[in-house]
């Protein structure tokens, strides 16, 4: 294994209701397998409302084992609650993170609760809530969303402090950066109103720690590597939150590989499709091709072309299929980043039915 490096994804919450879901452990598999890296499938426990259970998070791994993915190294945010609520107590003691009195503008079931430069944006909290008529309603509690004079925890934005942006698409650099400028000299709420699970002592005073902050905090909370972590295109803010808070901290650089999503195809059921067949190969490409790597941009429906063509290969051709997107081009290039766009250039050419076509029997 090359030692200086690991793969691994933004925590998830641990679902198995979805195939999706198997993504990213597929991905982290092949990062792992074609860069000789280490593997670490991170597990979202605390997830904001509803704690996950010990079952959930065995049920959780125990799916993952059953369609191919060894999960030997697990990161689950829960066990770190000590360590978080120290890193939080250190970010406060350098001035990282301040208390300050600002306008909060919250719903009465209290899951809205943000600054209002997060209202006039609202890349995260666009699913809490709507605006009528100029005005801020939740989405669950139908309530007004009210402005509230209080102190809060909060992290502003110095982007001098940031480390040198590394994303695969490449296409989302400028994005990444842009976002940068728009929140330069802002400030990000990291306390919340509500009981979240995590609560820390600062100067006399407890703050409930945002979850969302507390893996904000994972890449210093994994082993001291640098680091490829995997998040949806439609997640850039919090990609570019661990980022800063990544920089912030001065720890090892940070790769991000942005997956796309798959909308529902009302012509195809994927789910069916994805459990039809019990080849580890024929699951794994069934998702892998599935990326929209060339138009990333846009979410892309389940395709069933891709199941048809999966289906009428033998077990030894599926196989060389998933070995060639591992070529040897991968292992001479030395720039990661290279690499992973390498990675995601194989898995392209893989799936395109002139290439795949030409791979003899």
């Amino acid at each position: 294994m090359q030692n200086d490096f690991l793969v691994t994804s933004v925590p998830v919450t641990p679902k198995t209701s979805r195939i999706g879901v198997l993504t990213w452990p597929y991905l982290i598999e092949l990062i792992s397998k074609a860069l000789k890296i280490d593997p670490v499938f991170s597990i979202n426990a605390f997830h904001s409302y509803l704690e996950s259970s010990d079952v959930e998070i065995k049920k959780y791994l125990d799916f993952l084992h059953g369609n191919g993915v060894y999960a030997d190294d697990v990161y689950i945010d829960r066990n770190h609650l000590h360590r978080i609520k120290k890193l939080v107590q250190y970010m406060f003691s350098q001035n990282l993170i301040k208390i300050e009195n600002k306008i909060i503008y919250r719903c009465s079931c209290g899951r809205v609760d943000v600054l209002n430069l997060e209202n006039d944006i609202q890349y995260d909290t666009a699913k809490l809530y709507s605006i009528k008529d100029k005005m801020a309603y939740c989405n669950f509690c139908n309530t007004e969303c009210k402005p509230y004079s209080e102190k809060v925890l909060v992290m502003p934005v110095d982007i001098s402090k940031c480390q040198e942006v590394q994303i695969v698409p490449n296409l989302y650099e400028s994005y990444f950066n842009n976002l940068y400028k728009k929140f330069s000299n802002q400030s990000f709420l990291i306390s919340k109103n509500r009981e979240t699970g995590i609560k820390v002592n600062l100067d006399g005073q407890d703050f409930n720690i945002d979850v969302d902050f507390s893996w904000m905090l994972f890449t210093a909370l994994l082993p001291d590597k640098n680091k490829i972590i995997i998040a949806g295109n439609r997640h850039i803010l919090k990609m570019m939150k661990i980022h800063y808070v990544n920089s912030i901290l001065k720890q090892k650089s940070v790769i991000f590989l942005a997956t796309s999503y798959n909308m529902k195809n009302l012509d195809f059921d994927e789910t069916k499709a994805f459990f039809e067949i019990e080849d580890a190969n024929y699951k794994k490409l069934f998702l892998l091709y599935h990326q929209s790597w060339n138009n990333h941009t846009n979410s892309r429906i389940w395709d069933k072309s891709i199941y048809k063509f999966l289906k009428k290969q033998t077990v030894e051709k599926r196989e060389r299929l998933y070995s060639a997107i591992m070529n040897t081009d991968i292992k001479i290039t030395k720039n990661m980043q290279e690499k992973m766009l390498l990675l995601v250039k194989n898995i392209n050419l893989s799936k395109n039915y002139k290439q795949i076509q030409n791979i003899k029997e």
